[in-house]
């Protein structure tokens, strides 16, 4: 008997792996690669950090049993494979006339290949959707995630956010399960920032679904989900600032006043927490250089946050040169990155769903007016940046604020200088208020040319808008924006 038992055995040849593996799903040999894609670049790229398992474990888990998931990360893979080339496309605003500037005659083929797959299969999840043929409100409001990620992946910021409400929606008075609670709350700062506010989205911190953080924050985790709390209510603050809201009147300037109160103690309180974590993590042990380069990234964001909330309200540019030392500590920490960068070989993604340097540092190019500093976020911008974090583009990023720089100034600046350390431009006086741009607009016609090497260059319009006296907002200003693809 224990002859046969051990003949049998060992002339078994399944193993374990064979016996437990699932029937694939995907027949095509296209959807097979893409899945493949998926797993193998696209879910290791969109975490947010080692501990961050939605996209490589549970949107896996969701797309075995949901066709609809299927579909979506189908999609994604698509569109994350060819994303370089459609954001070229994107970036000059021209559809036609790539090829003789790029010198790839076949880019467009390609594309257009990859969009009709990844539209196709877009189609099709939003079909099963409309059919209300999904078994769980925890699959559709994945679903609802997986074409936010899409839309952002074409650039279209009102879509995405029209999908992050309404996932949004669908937990409007309980709270989100475990595994997508952090990346919602992450993304509706940009719904917040971007998408305009309704009747629903009341300023009271009563009603806010993202409410204030209190008590200890134990971990890197805890710290990152408090301060996406706090960063949804500081965006929505922004949009109630005089000049960015000219939608309901019922939301007044003393409603704005209570919120920035709420907000910047949330903020303080975020800080606090914040200190003593880090105090903790480096007197316990070595820390992860994963751990140290997210605690680089929140102090960045709560810095950056700061200064909104707190000078949002004001109507006065001049009130943002009290914050020299946040904008200063802000290239700091993104020069620390970049050095830890270049020690490891890490190179940033060319998509992120997650905001990493590039809004902090477009935002210090932009608000920060000493000369050296803005040109060392400038610099930093193009170094630290994928190609589109969340909503942000940071080629037009880096155009637009090198050209405010300029407008600002009165210069025009040479990138081998600005990277320069021996022949720096010299830090001139702080602008004058007449010579501050308060907002700008890009237009939408573009023109496409090349440089003395033949690389690609688009050319927008910009409008500038200028602070007049007593705060009065005059222009519009017609430049030019140049853009090298």
């Amino acid at each position: 008997m224990r002859r046969r038992h051990e003949k049998a055995r060992t002339g078994c040849t399944i193993s374990w792996q064979q016996l437990l593996r699932r029937p694939c799903l995907f027949v095509d040999e296209s959807e097979v690669r893409c899945l493949s894609y998926y797993h193998r670049v696209v879910a290791p790229s969109l975490a947010r950090s080692p501990d961050d398992t939605f996209w490589a474990v549970h949107v896996p888990q969701v797309l075995d049993r949901e066709p609809a998931a299927r579909h979506a990360v189908l999609a994604i893979g698509a569109l994350h494979e060819g994303f370089d080339a459609t954001l070229l496309k994107r970036a000059s605003g021209v559809l036609d006339g790539l090829t003789g500037l790029t010198g790839r005659s076949d880019m467009s083929a390609d594309v257009s290949a990859a969009c009709a797959f990844a539209l196709q299969h877009y189609n099709s999840a939003i079909r099963i959707v409309l059919e209300d043929r999904i078994s769980s409100e925890e699959a559709l409001l994945t679903v609802s995630l997986l074409f936010t990620c899409i839309e952002l992946l074409q650039g279209s910021t009102d879509a995405a956010a029209t999908h992050c409400q309404h996932g949004l929606g669908l937990y409007a008075n309980d709270q989100l399960p475990a595994q997508l609670s952090a990346v919602f709350g992450h993304i509706s700062i940009f719904r917040r920032l971007f998408n305009p506010l309704n009747l629903t989205d009341s300023v009271s911190p009563q009603a806010d679904p993202c409410p204030t953080p209190v008590g200890e924050m134990c971990t890197v985790a805890e710290a990152r989900q408090a301060l996406d709390a706090v960063m949804a209510r500081g965006a929505r603050l922004v949009r109630l600032a005089p000049g960015n809201w000219d939608g309901d009147d019922s939301y007044s300037i003393q409603d704005a006043r209570t919120e920035q109160f709420h907000v910047c103690r949330a903020l303080s309180l975020w800080w606090q927490g914040f200190v003593a974590l880090r105090r903790r993590l480096s007197s316990t042990s070595s820390v992860l250089e994963s751990d140290a380069a997210e605690l680089r990234l929140l102090e960045t964001r709560w810095l950056a946050s700061d200064v909104l909330a707190r000078s949002c309200l004001a109507g006065n540019e001049a009130l943002l040169d009290e914050y020299l030392d946040h904008f200063r500590r802000i290239v700091e920490l993104a020069e620390q990155e970049r050095a830890a960068r270049s020690a490891s070989g890490m190179r940033p993604p060319s998509f992120s769903f997650d905001m990493g340097y590039l809004p902090f540092l477009y935002i210090v190019s932009l608000r920060c007016r000493q000369l050296r500093l803005r040109i060392r976020a400038l610099v930093l911008l193009k170094a630290l940046s994928c190609s589109r974090e969340t909503i942000w583009d940071a080629c037009i990023a880096y155009a637009t604020a090198k050209r405010v720089v300029e407008f600002e100034h009165g210069l025009s600046l040479d990138e081998e200088r600005m990277r320069s350390a021996s022949n720096p431009y010299p830090d001139k006086h702080l602008p004058y208020d007449a010579q501050r741009i308060v907002r700008f607009d890009l237009a939408d016609e573009a023109s496409l040319e090349a440089d003395s090497e033949g690389r690609a260059l688009v050319r927008r319009r910009i409008c500038f808008h200028s602070s007049g006296p007593d705060g009065v907002v005059v222009g519009p200003s017609w430049e030019y924006t140049t853009m090298r693809l």
